[in-house]
């Protein structure tokens, strides 16, 4: 395999997939780039994000420390404001508040001389307002990101990344970050709602469009069904919101199911919409939708919301359409504290016996690649069902919390080298073979210890606890098709 360019590694770094991203640092950089300063600079980020998710304060300490030596390294070897910033940052973090002020007024005066080459005008701003707050000018420094943000209002990932280190140097000194919030890049919307609506209804369009003006969404995660679905995508399109279409079936199925079979005037709708869309996950290739599939879709919406909010430092929202006495969205999203903003709909006919969806069963598989028989007898007693594929025991849960649980029996015990997770609908015949050979091709990918899963259960455990992280480890090629791989990490202490 080629080695990965610089430009490749920081990809992989701001789309969180934070350990590829070290790795293939270390392969194909760490020496070679000793004297480059592209490639120390990049060094340097990736210390600076290791020691955002270490757990232990030495070791945070220990890498915002090699983080500055790094971007001080690059700094003298190309004389630019990026890395000398950041290594004044770093020497904060870790405990070097004058070596910190000293690196920001060198910065400054860089900037205010006209000496520094910065990327952009963005940074250029962003950079001299965050040497202002180094210095504890923090009503000047507000100031200056003001007019970095009036700059590129649209640089969300650049302005994301200015608000978390901001977020991480007021946290530092304990000083309040309130005013920061109005400089979060992007909101980010999950949608959903009931069927049957009528298509033509102007009056529940309208408030739609007066709740997405109020929002302001710039990524929105939803499915396109018939009704809510398809009114609240029109007016997000109209808005200029980026859409991410999620379904629980194939394309062709779910038009004909959830979209034609309420009128071809959806399907209409519905074709117009896929033009658009900026992605379309389907969780399952299997002809066939059942209730339990549109669950998962629907928890796998919620969670990818969740995730791009993560990266983009602010915090999801979700829209959603439906009688005053239906449940407006996942319980899990309503214990994150999460906001969701209600339309009221009046009470719909129920869904024609021809339309109408099987239940399906919802359960959470778990792959083990080591078989410990002591172990495996006393966990495997608390499945749903337990079986072996392909040298892989596959246990089926009623939910991921029993199967993380399994999990960590097993971990416990040392017993078990590496495990995979995935979610689905085992309620059809041939459904349980067909996941647990997608499981096991999952499991090949997971390194020493490591817990890795399919998107629909990384996105899930996302939802439900706020102490996962997750990283996108790519995509991997199945006889289902290509599957995205991810790793997860529970919080160390959680």
């Amino acid at each position: 395999m080629p080695p990965l360019s610089l430009s490749q590694i920081l990809s992989l770094a701001r789309s969180g997939a934070l350990g590829k991203a070290w790795a293939a640092f270390e392969q194909d950089w760490l020496e070679s780039g000793a004297e480059n300063p592209a490639a120390l600079t990049l060094k340097g980020r990736l210390l600076k994000d290791r020691a955002r998710i270490a757990v232990e304060a030495t070791d945070r300490a220990r890498l915002f420390a090699e983080s500055a030596e790094t971007y001080s390294a690059a700094a003298k070897l190309n004389a630019e404001s990026y890395p000398l910033i950041n290594a004044a940052t770093m020497a904060l973090l870790a405990g070097k508040a004058e070596n910190a002020r000293a690196l920001a007024s060198d910065v400054l005066a860089m900037i205010e001389g006209g000496t520094d080459a910065a990327e952009t005008p963005y940074w250029r701003e962003a950079t001299r307002a965050e040497a202002l707050l180094l210095l504890g000018r923090t009503d000047e420094a507000a100031l200056a990101l003001d007019n970095a943000t009036k700059i590129a209002p649209r640089a969300f990932e650049d302005i994301a990344a200015t608000v978390r280190q901001f977020r991480m140097l007021l946290e530092h000194n304990k000083q309040p970050a309130q005013w920061l919030e109005k400089h979060v890049p992007a909101n980010v919307l999950y949608f959903a709602g009931v069927m049957g609506i009528d298509p033509n209804d102007a009056q529940v369009s309208e408030k739609i469009r007066e709740e997405v003006q109020k929002i302001q969404p710039a990524f929105a995660f939803g499915a396109l069904a018939a009704g809510a679905d398809i009114l609240v995508a029109e007016a997000l399109r109209a808005a200029d919101c980026e859409l991410h279409i999620i379904l629980p079936c194939s394309i062709e199925v779910f038009r004909m199911r959830s979209v034609s079979a309420f009128g071809e005037a959806w399907g209409f709708r519905f074709d117009s919409l896929m033009t658009d869309v900026m992605s379309v996950t389907v969780l399952d290739s299997e002809d066939e939708l059942t209730v339990a599939k549109v669950a998962i879709a629907a928890d796998t919406a919620m969670g990818m919301a969740i995730q791009k909010s993560s990266l983009l430092e602010s915090v999801p929202m979700a829209l959603h359409l439906g009688p005053a006495h239906s449940l407006s969205i996942s319980q899990h999203w309503s214990a994150r504290g999460f906001v969701t903003t209600q339309i009221e709909v009046g009470d719909l006919p129920p869904v024609a016996a021809a339309n109408r969806i099987a239940q399906g069963e919802v359960k959470a598989l778990l792959a083990i690649r080591d078989q410990p028989s002591p172990i495996l007898s006393e966990v495997s007693s608390t499945a749903f069902a337990t079986w072996v594929e392909n040298d892989c025991t596959i246990m089926a849960f009623e939910d991921l919390s029993a199967a993380h649980l399994a999990h960590d029996t097993f971990l416990k015990s040392n017993a078990v080298t590496a495990a995979a997770l995935d979610i689905g609908d085992l309620s059809n015949g041939n459904a349980a073979e067909r996941l647990s050979a997608r499981l096991c091709r999952v499991l090949q990918t997971a390194g020493l210890h490591e817990l890795v899963g399919t998107k629909a259960a990384a996105m899930a455990l996302l939802l439900k606890d706020r102490n996962w992280r997750i990283e996108p480890l790519g995509e991997i090629a199945t006889h289902d098709g290509s599957c995205e791989v991810f790793a997860m990490h529970l919080q160390a202490g959680q």
